[in-house]
């Protein structure tokens, strides 16, 4: 009965403290056995996992605990020495944080268990710690149970009205967007969008695609506005939120390119024309023509001229005209003759001579170079034995 209960939980406790955490967990185990919702228990065995670093069973125990009486499992936590009521923190809201994603990626909010564990642990971390990222989980959960009123009072109560916090503004711009805020919204989340594109993804699965197609048509504008005011890095906020809310749709990743291009971030500008590229089934012959040759200039700039070549080809391949159209317009037609002879000698030395005789065919049409023609009669000469054309 209870005493045999009592008598169990005061050996457990003194096992504990003994060290003997095995032996602790067994008449945790034991008591448990009987009554399942024992929170004296399950926080206490919650505590020996966690002295064992057991995440997966402490956060488990603990959650039980919170759930059948938060007011006695909330002290014992308060009780607990710094670092371990740190640790505590950081792996409910971990568990938190990983349930809540999951649960907004996937769409599946009809899972009521899931969304009142949230509420749950979110209640009780804002009672254990005081940390921005607790609040924050906080407001999360109480959006995701559809509770906007309660999230933005906790918001305000917690940022003030200034929302210098951009995380905590994100949040704010989710709940603009149920009002139909649509720019306020757009210029919070650009401003997460350069600093953590990840938090800002895991956001937008509160956002319905009807409202994603908006913000990106709204994004996109107003990147288009700094743009044409030479505002690079406040643009490039915008069109990384309509990537992201169009999902990756070319038109917004060349425009995001061009950005990342005039900010000199290179890599960054390429990566987003590679993703174009791969996404050129239905463009048309213009557009792949004038891709290629972006992804050219940009392999230029960072020096990778042999690289650069071969996308010059490529366009050439698919369209001469409008290859040379697009090269007149940047590098220059001077630049990219010089580059071609380069790599064409380069193969030459190397005796590739068919890529240097392709290199060299497709460098004349650019231009009709006296050192490229000076190159043609050499790989004639020199590779006279070799059939290369």
């Amino acid at each position: 009965g209870g005493y045999a209960e009592d008598c169990l939980l005061i050996r457990a406790r003194c096992y504990g403290r003994l060290g003997q955490k095995k032996t602790a967990i067994f008449d945790y185990n034991a008591i448990l056995k009987e009554d399942p919702r024992n929170v004296q228990a399950l926080s206490g065995r919650g505590f020996i996992y966690l002295a064992l670093k057991q995440q997966k069973e402490a956060v488990q125990d603990l959650i039980s605990a919170l759930k059948v009486e938060a007011g006695v499992v909330i002290p014992a936590i308060l009780s607990l020495k710094h670092e371990a009521r740190g640790l505590i923190t950081q792996w409910l809201l971990q568990h938190g944080r990983t349930a809540l994603t999951e649960l907004v990626a996937t769409k599946d909010l009809s899972k009521e268990e899931t969304c009142g564990d949230l509420l749950v642990i979110a209640k009780a971390l804002i009672k254990i710690c005081k940390d921005t990222q607790c609040h924050i989980f906080y407001a999360d959960v109480l959006i995701v149970n559809g509770k906007y009123e309660e999230a933005l009072e906790h918001l305000h109560e917690e940022f003030g009205h200034s929302f210098a916090d951009d995380f905590a503004s994100a949040r704010l711009a989710v709940l603009q967007l149920k009002r139909r805020n649509v720019p306020v919204a757009a210029h919070s989340f650009s401003i997460l969008a350069k600093k953590d594109e990840k938090e800002l993804g895991f956001l937008l699965n509160f956002v319905d695609a009807k409202q994603q197609q908006h913000l990106a048509q709204v994004a996109a504008q107003e990147g288009k506005v700094l743009i044409k005011e030479y505002r690079y890095e406040k643009a490039l906020g915008y069109y990384t939120l309509a990537v992201l809310t169009s999902k990756d749709n070319p038109k917004y990743l060349r425009k995001r390119a061009a950005c990342l291009t005039h900010l000199k971030k290179y890599d960054k500008a390429l990566k987003d024309m590679e993703k174009v590229i791969q996404k050129h089934g239905h463009s048309s012959l213009q557009t792949r023509v004038e891709d290629h040759c972006s992804k050219g200039h940009l392999l230029l700039s960072m020096a990778e001229e042999e690289a650069a070549v071969k996308e010059y080809i490529e366009a050439l391949q698919l369209d001469e005209s409008m290859a040379l159209c697009c090269i007149t317009n940047g590098p220059g037609v001077e630049i990219l003759t010089k580059t071609f002879h380069k790599i064409a000698q380069y193969n030459f030395e190397v005796q590739h001579y068919e890529e240097a005789w392709k290199i060299t065919d497709y460098g004349l049409k650019i231009d009709k170079n006296t050192e490229l023609k000076k190159l043609k009669t050499r790989l004639k000469r020199e590779a006279s034995s070799c059939s290369i054309h």
